[in-house]
């Protein structure tokens, strides 16, 4: 047996993207032919025929948990394609989904973020809920806009020392090239801070920028700071 789900594809997802607190959601699997081959479809999103799917004969359930949360389970509907489920969200939040069977086959997500067919593991689908009556603040709209990688702008003052990190001096080069594991470490800081950012306001005022939109800033052991360890 062969299964399709693709989260981009609205025929599987009703929403692309994240999804509106209360908003319906409608997630679809399709139960693929044996003649039916997902690499005939190329770039081209599937779409479901009687030629190309078949009536399911077990049940697929839809596991669902918000992030550091327990899934839970919800049994889809068999339909002549496959299976379909429809449901509210109400808690703003990240959710981890993912489609299993009761012999732990599980549809799960793949490198190329779509649905394959595996036998227990494998990565789970990401989703988000977001506050319906959320709106762009007015200030925000039409804006310039300033990226910041906050370690690497400006320094001002000393770096406090913490263990993990290598210090780097201003205007070094940095370690960009793997380790003998094959691995980029990115543990080099230079020490870049917020108050180096304070000192450079009237700078970025005479550039014209009105909006700075900033890498992570919280504490990591990288200095991207995109695995950082106390949100």
């Amino acid at each position: 047996m062969n299964c399709y789900f693709d989260p981009l594809n609205r025929v599987c997802k009703n929403i692309s993207g994240a999804v509106a607190n209360g908003q319906e959601l409608c997630l679809t699997v399709y139960s693929l032919a044996e003649n039916c081959n997902k690499g005939d479809f190329g770039g081209i999103f599937f779409t479901p025929t009687p030629e190309n799917c078949v009536a399911p004969t077990k049940d697929l359930y839809f596991q669902l948990g918000k992030d550091g949360e327990e899934k839970k389970n919800y049994l889809m509907q068999r339909t002549p394609f496959g299976w379909t489920i429809s449901l509210k969200i109400n808690e703003i939040g990240l959710y981890f989904y993912r489609f299993s069977f009761e012999n732990n086959e599980n549809v799960v997500c793949n490198y190329y973020g779509v649905g394959d067919l595996m036998q227990n593991g494998g990565n789970d689908f990401l989703l988000t809920i977001y506050k319906k009556a959320y709106r762009t603040p007015a200030w925000f709209k039409g804006g310039v806009m300033y990226q910041i990688f906050p370690d690497r702008f400006y320094k001002a003052g000393s770096m406090p020392d913490i263990n993990g990190r290598i210090q780097r001096n201003w205007g070094e080069d940095p370690y960009y090239k793997p380790n003998k594991l094959g691995k980029v470490l990115n543990n080099d800081f230079f020490g870049g801070n917020f108050k180096g950012v304070q000192e450079k306001l009237p700078y970025l005022k005479e550039l014209g920028v009105t909006v700075i939109y900033f890498n992570p800033v919280f504490e990591a052991a990288s200095n991207h700071r995109y695995d950082t360890s106390d949100y």
